[in-house]
């Protein structure tokens, strides 16, 4: 979204149903380099290429365990009951300041939002991911990844 918050306010305004993902769940389904060298020593070309990526990103990076990222994202969508979710107004930040780009969740209850109103004209209903089954989305991503 901070490439183009525009763009993403008009997706988010357009009544579209939308289940949002964001880097506080981001970051958590990881795989390590036991996980990473051992696709990569697979007899399957795809485990080897996945392995491969994961260990060229883990040298790079010098980070051990790396994200899976956006696949949390697909995998929210493909098995949502392994995520807890909660509809909450959700606007874009479109100003110039430095907030551009990210999204800003009402989590308040009804009888908050009534006592002091955020002025969220621009915001839409939006299913967001709280929090997830962080080891069965990690063994669902190998699974598939080594099919």
């Amino acid at each position: 979204m901070w490439h183009d918050p525009e763009a993403a306010a008009i997706v988010f305004q357009s009544g579209v149903p939308i289940s949002m993902y964001g880097l506080d769940v981001f970051m958590r389904p990881t795989i390590g380099r036991a996980d990473a060298t051992a696709m990569s020593k697979s007899a399957k070309p795809a485990s080897q290429f996945a392995g491969s990526l994961a260990l060229g990103f883990m040298d790079q990076v010098k980070t051990d365990p790396i994200s899976l990222g956006d696949y949390g994202a697909l995998a929210l969508v493909i098995h949502p009951e392994l995520f807890t979710t909660e509809m909450f107004d959700v606007a874009v930040d479109t100003s110039a300041g430095p907030a551009r780009g990210q999204t800003i969740v009402d989590r308040r209850d009804a009888w908050l939002k009534q006592l002091e109103p955020l002025d969220l004209e621009d915001s839409a209903k939006v299913r967001v991911a709280l929090d997830l089954d962080v080891n069965a989305v990690v063994k669902l991503w190998l699974k598939t990844v080594n099919s």
